[in-house]
């Protein structure tokens, strides 16, 4: 084998490598060629590169974890966890649905431009606060409550990200997300509040950047891709969602 040069086996495990990096992007969103491209081999991309790109979706496409773009949109998706809708008028529905949950408009100032770690606060301690949350906004208070539902039904790895910071909170006694309730860590007194540690604030920033780059993408995919939200919620037109392996209606 001549010096430099990758072995038979060596490529083709580079090459399954890269398509696992591409996979495992497109089940968070989806994505243009060229989006993949820089994914894969950066901003000093080659045409050659974009080629192999080209085949490695190629691929993904005809084993069916891709789907191919439309017309319209351009980018790629993972079939996998797919909503299904009965019609084009149920799917419509559905992302009014996330985009109301989400967006602002004239009305009122959505999650989309809310402080993203205020908002993992409120997420995290949504029950203890909601009685607050009835005094001080309605329509934020459906936001959260609806968007709390669709994370747990539909996106465990948020989920589990609101649960560690609401760990991490409760045991440093950090204030809730009102900075009114001071969260108790034995039940009974108000704890003193703990010196946080440099090695407590790592772990704080850890989970809330993670936190952050998924919502960002959670929101994109309803504003960008229209994309309604997995899960489901209490005010979900139709309270159903089946989740399943195709994408939207044609």
């Amino acid at each position: 084998m001549t010096k430099g040069k990758l072995s038979a086996k060596q490529t083709n495990e580079q090459k399954w490598k890269r398509m696992r990096l591409i996979l495992d992007k497109l089940r968070e969103e989806s994505l243009s060629i060229s989006e993949v491209g820089r994914l894969v081999y950066g901003s000093k991309m080659t045409r050659t590169d974009m080629r192999t790109v080209q085949n490695y979706l190629a691929e993904l496409v005809g084993i069916g974890l891709v789907s191919k773009p439309d017309d319209n949109s351009g980018v790629y998706s993972s079939t996998e966890n797919k909503i299904i809708f009965q019609s084009a008028a149920e799917y419509s529905l559905a992302l009014k649905h996330s985009k109301n949950m989400l967006l602002s408009d004239e009305h009122h100032q959505g999650i989309e431009d809310s402080d993203e770690e205020m908002t993992l606060r409120r997420l995290a301690f949504f029950e203890e606060d909601r009685m607050e949350w009835k005094k001080h906004s309605s329509i934020e208070y459906y936001d959260y409550c609806y968007l709390q539902q669709h994370i747990k039904t539909g996106y465990l790895e948020i989920h589990e990200l609101i649960r560690k910071y609401k760990q991490l909170a409760t045991e440093k006694g950090v204030e809730s997300g009102f900075g009114h309730l001071r969260i108790v860590p034995t039940g009974e007194m108000p704890a003193p509040k703990q010196t946080i540690t440099e090695e407590d604030k790592k772990e704080f920033v850890d989970v809330t950047d993670l936190f952050v780059g998924k919502l960002s993408r959670l929101i994109r995919a309803v504003s960008r891709d229209g994309v309604p939200l997995a899960g489901y919620c209490d005010g979900c037109p139709g309270r159903k969602i089946i989740i399943k392996g195709s994408g939207k209606p044609a």
